[in-house]
């Protein structure tokens, strides 16, 4: 049986007469051009618009009860700067501090990780050999040194990161006010502006996503607040060291699904264990910590999201994997909605081709 040259162009002539397919590609085609050529220089729009949906579901429940629009986003934005001056100026230099002396006391906790594993062979030594230890040992300082030389280089870029960060502190907090200000009006201006002619699938998309990207962002920084605080409160009561940036670590890990809870229990245990010894403090910690996690999953999330993204956790790990690959946290942060957006554009494709194909039988 032989294919003709027409049957091999047949689908990509069907394509051809899609037009809300072909517009589909183009703007896709013109986005991800827009991001890998100016992504770096747009990153405080991109930052500016996850904050401004953040706010949005507040401003929009202050709307719902009667509020004008102008009160509702000055309020709340007036809020949300008095939010970021107290963790700026109370919470933060605290963090730092026990940052610093986390980071001071690690070749402590890297000499007791070697005399423990020096103990392996004598334990195991069906197991584990003094030649395999060493070596793992040999290895692993190799890669400290490494990492360590590479820190020290990155220290001469300091000047470059404070003048990145005074540009995103002071332009920042200003786009998300006009952000949300001028919401309707620059909605407007870009459906006029940017969309192509046959842009009827991308609002159709956009109407399948936004409410789920806009839930997504209030529900993460919610879990970050939640699990946060309700895992500080052990690590106080036991007076855990470096337990405010423990908890900070612990609540930022729910941005990486599966996977950030795994790399946080790490440094938990092992200041726990230092600290403590295997007392009983130790697995008393150590119990709640689990429990805070085992609440994070089953409870947490289930009230916090009041819609669950159907898409299975092999996607999701693979989500976090590309895009956290491509746009580093913020690639992380926007995992699931990104995949979210896929799922709708590929959704999407497949009734405007069927529905293309009615069209061409009709004809």
């Amino acid at each position: 049986m032989h294919t003709t040259p027409t049957s091999l162009w047949a689908p990509f002539l069907r394509f051809l007469n899609n037009p809300p397919l072909v517009a589909l590609v183009a703007f896709g085609i013109s986005l991800l051009a827009i991001f890998y050529f100016l992504g770096e220089w747009l990153f405080p729009v991109i930052v500016s618009i996850a904050l401004a949906y953040l706010l949005e579901g507040i401003i929009g429940k202050l709307e719902r009860y009667g509020m004008r629009r102008m009160f509702a986003v000055t309020f709340v934005y007036a809020l949300f700067i008095a939010a970021i001056l107290y963790l700026s100026i109370i919470l933060l230099p605290d963090i730092v501090a026990q940052a610093k002396l986390f980071i001071t006391a690690l070749p402590d906790y890297f000499r007791l990780a070697q005399e423990k594993l020096l103990l392996l062979p004598q334990k195991f030594p069906n197991t584990f050999s003094e030649t395999d230890i060493k070596n793992l040992l040999d290895s692993i300082n190799g890669e400290i040194g490494n990492y360590s030389k590479a820190l020290s280089g990155k220290i001469f870029n300091s000047l470059f990161v404070v003048i990145k960060a005074l540009v995103y502190i002071i332009l920042v907090p200003l786009l998300i006010f006009f952000f949300l200000k001028d919401k309707a009006l620059i909605l407007r201006w870009l459906g006029g502006r940017f969309l192509p002619k046959h842009g009827q699938i991308i609002r159709d998309i956009w109407a399948e996503v936004d409410i789920q990207i806009g839930n997504y962002i209030r529900g993460k920084f919610s879990e970050i607040l939640v699990v946060w605080l309700i895992t500080y409160i052990p690590f106080h009561i036991f007076d855990l060291q470096y337990g405010l940036l423990l908890s900070f670590m612990v609540g930022l890990s729910v941005l990486i699904p599966y996977i950030g809870a795994t790399i946080v229990t790490i440094p938990v245990l092992v200041v726990a264990y230092v600290q403590y010894g295997l007392t009983q403090d130790f697995y008393w910690v150590s119990a709640l910590y689990f429990v805070v996690q085992i609440l994070d999953g089953n409870v947490i999330v289930p009230l916090i999201f009041s819609e669950a993204v159907n898409i299975h956790p092999i996607g999701i790990i693979i989500a976090v994997l590309i895009f956290g690959g491509l746009w580093g946290f913020w690639g992380i942060f926007f995992a699931i909605p990104l995949a979210t957006v896929v799922k709708a554009c590929m959704e999407a494709w497949r009734r405007y081709q069927i529905k293309g194909e009615e069209n061409g039988e009709a004809a």
